[in-house]
């Protein structure tokens, strides 16, 4: 795991390796995970939009397995730190990854009461500052910042990301005006990378074609609809006349 020569994807599999086996019967064993919570935690910003994009399902397994698989016995610093570092993530992905990553930001605001504190905006509560370029987890300081990426994402160009990311800025109501629909919250963050993926020309929801709207020109407030044809008609000869003249045209 130490070695500078494994790649991205390299360093994912042998974390999710490593937490599969420490889940189940394997939390029998004397290993201590502190460093491949480190390891992730590092590696969430080396999958991005480039070449590395195709490591962004691995990715959503391993936080599965450590933020929600494990999260009675993370930490509070570092759940925090996970939770913060997701919203982050969030804003240079595409809408299907971001869609993810503030799924699981919700799944887990829904199971730790904790986390509710990153959506206030004081962050004058605990200790120092907020170090985001820090690797460690559990000594960044997550607990002195917020969620402020979900201002961001309210003005995403996906539909569903701003509804998401409002659901989540009014702390995941049930029902209301803020709410969302309850097949989307049934969905796990894999689900809904696949689904909304647009890997393959598919555009979750579909974009309603444009209206046709009768153009009319304002005259002193009052359409005028004759004025409007009669345009229409000058124009229309005038573009025939000019497309004749070049047929005549001999070369």
């Amino acid at each position: 795991m130490t070695d500078g020569n494994l790649k991205t994807k390299e360093q994912l599999n042998c974390i999710l390796t490593v937490f599969k086996i420490l889940s189940g019967q394997g939390e029998a064993l004397c290993i201590d995970p502190n460093k491949f919570y480190s390891h992730l935690y590092a590696n969430m910003f080396n999958v991005d939009l480039g070449k590395r994009s195709s490591n962004c399902e691995l990715l959503l397994e391993c936080l599965d397995q450590v933020i929600l698989g494990r999260r009675k016995k993370l930490s509070n610093s570092r759940t925090l730190a996970f939770v913060k570092r997701l919203g982050s993530l969030a804003l240079q992905q595409e809408h299907h990854m971001a869609l993810a990553c503030l799924t699981i930001i919700k799944q887990m605001l829904q199971l730790n009461t904790s986390v509710n504190a990153m959506l206030d905006v004081d962050t004058s509560i605990g200790q120092g500052v907020y170090l985001p370029e820090l690797q460690d987890p559990e000594y960044c300081n997550a607990a002195r910042t917020a969620l402020y990426e979900l201002n961001l994402l309210q003005r995403h160009y996906h539909p569903t990301v701003r509804q998401m990311a409002t659901y989540l800025v009014n702390n995941v109501p049930a029902t209301g005006k803020y709410s969302m629909a309850p097949e989307i919250l049934k969905m796990t963050s894999s689900e809904i990378f696949s689904y909304y993926n647009p890997s393959e020309v598919v555009f979750r929801p579909s974009i309603p074609p444009p209206t046709i709207k009768e153009t009319a020109i304002k005259f002193r407030g009052i359409e005028d609809k004759n004025l409007v044809q009669k345009c229409n008609n000058m124009l229309h000869k005038e573009i025939c006349v000019n497309f004749s003249e070049l047929l005549d045209l001999k070369p």
